[in-house]
């Protein structure tokens, strides 16, 4: 991505809808830089002509104190108010931009396969993306903002200074400005590509720290000597010594900017102790030292910019990864999914299918022929580790098969589009996803057009509205916190109330008691009336799935 494209996608595209929120913290972030310069140079303009009144002896001179001293009282209170509403606006501007950005990337994420999504949950994508959105922040709050207040307060302290001080000071304070930008760019140029490769590294390094835990069971045999590790480790060091030259180069090269101010100001005040218009006219004193001290508060604003650059290059590998151009992601939906729109259960048909595990472990299917007829109920009893949840997996092609093949109603799995595997066959997985929300938020996900009425009588008969639990119940961790009975219960009418012909219910019933058992059980023979059923369980629920169960060990399904 390009300069100009990125600098389009971080002012134009990511704060779209929201740039009167960031224009208001702007100003917020102005007007509390030109109070922090007001009340030092007001401050300063007083004292000193309070100091050459008290010099004049028994010279009549005349001090105007009230105005200065409003100014003083005004600029305090404008200052401690206006930085106070400009980090509220500022942070709500950069809430609500990412709040956006967060939607606009999990909607387009959603168009990802299943599969896809779910290698996002533990893995360390996920928190690359979130890790991602939250260095955004650092452009508008971090570098935006204050770039803005100094250059335009440097601005607006030259203007006064020509205007009282006359064009030698504004030339002064106008050169101090394009020295701070010069030593800036010199920075970026310098070290902004280190920033940059670091950033990267150590993404790169988490990633692999992340497979050597994944793997850390085989390379105990395959590397003893722990090789892969000390490798990561002597990384991992590199990563801080390069982390600590580059904060070293940034505050070395802050320091140059706070010099570059001492400089400038050690420059004024020559120049005013030799301005004829100083020795000629003692009242113009005060207001050489009203620019003098606004120097001194525009280093204060100066300080720290440097090192806020290094965020630049954070924010753009982060924005390189997030922005749309450069994101595409495949899609679940084809011309062929229209065909997906058939009604009635499905039928499923193994043909010598083998589903491997690990490299050493004993396949969950090895050479499995299989029929299952469409619209029949049959439980797949396994012991824990079988692969009940493969094998569920791959009945809804979110797996492929190591060998052989897997038909859905005739068809080999990979002619079904995911869209319309899924409007034929709801799964529940084993983990129980609970959004934040509310409990009706929560069942629609399935079925958007669910009534209430329907969610109360599932509520009542699963034995959760005796927890207290109804439709409009809050749940989450800031709200109501679900046991993890109560959790599964909800994934499971959830998953019962999705419009599709078939169910695939792994471990329905883990997490309850007996006693929730049967109620869940006696309300999913009523809901699931007509419907093909699979269930996956540690054991046979005749009830539900009349037609005989299958017991899933030493890599076949069996007949019992």
């Amino acid at each position: 991505m390009t300069n100009r494209r990125l600098l389009k996608y971080l002012l134009r595209d990511l704060p779209k809808g929201q740039r009167r929120w960031l224009f208001g913290g702007l100003l917020l972030a102005l007007t509390t830089a030109l109070s922090t310069l007001g009340l030092v140079a007001a401050a300063g303009w007083l004292i000193t002509a309070c100091a050459l009144a008290g010099a004049a002896g028994g010279a009549v001179m005349t001090v105007e104190i009230f105005f200065p001293g409003a100014l003083i009282r005004f600029f305090a209170v404008s200052r401690t108010v206006s930085r106070y509403l400009e980090r509220l606006v500022v942070h709500e501007a950069v809430f609500r931009i990412l709040g956006r950005l967060r939607q606009a990337l999990f909607t387009q994420q959603m168009q990802r396969p299943f599969a896809s999504l779910s290698g996002l949950r533990d893995g360390p994508l996920l928190t690359r993306l979130m890790v991602d959105v939250e260095r955004l922040e650092h452009f508008h709050a971090g570098l935006l903002l204050p770039l803005s207040s100094f250059f335009t307060a440097v601005l607006l302290l030259a203007l006064t200074a020509w205007i009282v001080s006359g064009a030698t000071a504004a030339m002064v304070i106008l050169l101090l400005g394009v020295g701070v930008l010069l030593l800036m760019i010199a920075f970026m140029v310098q070290h902004g590509r280190r920033d940059a490769s670091l950033a990267l590294a150590q993404a790169r390094a988490n990633t692999r720290l992340h497979d050597l835990l994944a793997a850390h069971r085989e390379l105990q045999f395959a590397d003893p000597s722990e090789q892969n590790l000390e490798q990561w480790l002597d990384q991992a060091s590199s990563h801080r010594q390069e982390e600590k030259n580059l904060a070293d180069g940034a505050a070395r090269n802050d320091s140059r900017i706070q010099l570059l101010f001492s400089l400038g100001l050690v420059g004024l005040t020559l120049i005013s102790t030799h301005s004829a218009h100083v020795q000629q006219q003692a009242t113009a004193l005060p207001w050489w030292v009203l620019v003098l001290l606004g120097l001194v508060a525009l280093a204060g604003l100066a300080t720290g910019l440097v090192p806020a650059l290094r965020r630049w290059a954070m924010v753009r590998v982060a924005a390189h990864r997030l922005a749309p151009a450069t994101r595409t992601s495949p899609s679940i939906n084809s011309p062929m999914a229209a065909q997906g729109e058939r009604h009635g259960p499905v039928a499923w048909q193994l043909e010598g299918v083998t589903l491997a595990r690990g490299l050493s472990d004993r396949p969950v299917l090895d050479w499995v022929n299989l029929q299952l007829p469409a619209g029949e109920r049959w439980s797949i009893v396994g012991d824990s580790g079988a692969g009940k949840s493969r094998l569920a997996a791959l009945l809804v092609g979110a797996l492929s098969p190591d060998g052989g093949r897997v038909l859905m109603d005739g068809e080999a799995m990979s002619h079904w589009p995911e869209a319309a595997r899924f409007a034929r066959v709801a799964l529940l997985e084993q983990r129980s996803v609970i959004l934040a929300g509310s409990l009706a938020d929560n069942l629609r996900l399935g079925n958007p057009e669910l009534d209430r009425d329907r969610m109360i009588r599932a509520l009542q008969a699963t034995g959760l509205s005796e927890a207290g639990l109804t439709p409009e119940t809050r749940v989450g961790e800031m709200d109501r916190t679900l046991s993890g009975g109560e959790a599964r219960r909800v994934a499971l009418i959830r998953t019962v109330f999705c419009d599709t012909p078939t169910l695939i219910l792994d471990e329905p019933f883990r997490g309850l008691d007996r006693g929730s058992i049967d109620k869940v059980s006696d309300w999913l023979v009523t809901e699931t009336r007509g419907r093909g059923l699979i269930l996956l369980d540690h054991r046979h629920h005749p009830a539900l799935c009349p037609h005989g169960q299958l017991r899933l060990r030493n890599g076949g399904l069996e007949r019992t």
